[in-house]
């Protein structure tokens, strides 16, 4: 089984035969739980008429960081002044950064097939590498977007705005704001304070041979340990 955040079991069997009165144990195994996440900064908000300047790319294994990957990409106008006092990036940077064509291939082949985290509200990240790769004649991979977002307004409502700088803050996550690398870091650290506070829970349907429908329905909290990779019985 997959579910739309990545985690992933196999239960052997799938199906148990009780008959009146007889009982079973299930044995969950998780797979160590592992997805990317990534930012990109850009000239500006429009994915048709901007560029991306830098991006940032996280491996989480459970709730470890494991790899990044992080480059300056080339752009050759002035930055708006905002960009650069937001960011610290200057045109001069770009200038002289990689071109395009070399680090969204990169950027492809870690992504491809992984959950990704980001944190936008209007799909930001994903218009911004979809309108750069096509215009690269790049096709885009499977990617399965998780936006940390949508987690975090779910697991810690009332806070004064959904910035991610304000998020990471109220967690006491420490990070420069406002670069790739630190923000695609950011974003998926409060995805996992997200998951732990929201919690799980496994859901077990038992049927009878006569009625295709089920007659009870358990539910079973899951022991976040799995986060860690750790198993849980």
């Amino acid at each position: 089984m997959t579910s739309d955040i990545g985690l992933q079991a196999s239960l052997q069997p799938d199906v148990v035969k009780l008959k009146p009165n007889e009982g079973a144990q299930i044995n969950i195994f998780p797979k160590k739980y592992e997805f990317d996440a990534l930012d990109l900064e850009t000239t500006g908000r429009n994915p048709s008429t901007d560029s991306i300047i830098e991006v940032g790319w996280v491996h989480f294994c459970g709730d470890k960081s494991e790899r990044v990957y992080s480059s300056l990409v080339y752009y050759g106008g002035e930055l708006d002044p905002f960009i650069t006092n937001l960011t610290g990036i200057t045109s001069e940077m770009v200038h002289t950064a990689p071109q395009a064509e070399s680090v969204i291939p990169e950027l492809l082949s870690r992504v491809d097939g992984h959950p990704v985290v980001v944190y936008n509200v209007n799909g930001f990240d994903q218009k911004f590498l979809e309108s750069t790769a096509a215009s690269l004649g790049l096709e885009l991979p499977h990617i399965q977007w998780v936006n940390a977002y949508s987690w975090v307004k779910e697991a810690f409502p009332g806070l004064q705005n959904y910035k991610l700088e304000t998020v990471a803050d109220v967690l006491g996550i420490k990070e420069q704001h406002h670069r790739a690398l630190s923000d695609a870091s950011m974003a998926g650290e409060v995805f996992l304070k997200s998951v732990e506070q929201i919690g799980s829970e496994l859901i077990v349907q038992a049927y009878s041979s006569v009625y295709r429908y089920p007659v009870a329905t358990l539910l079973f909290p899951i022991d976040l340990s799995l986060l860690k990779g750790e198993n849980t019985n």
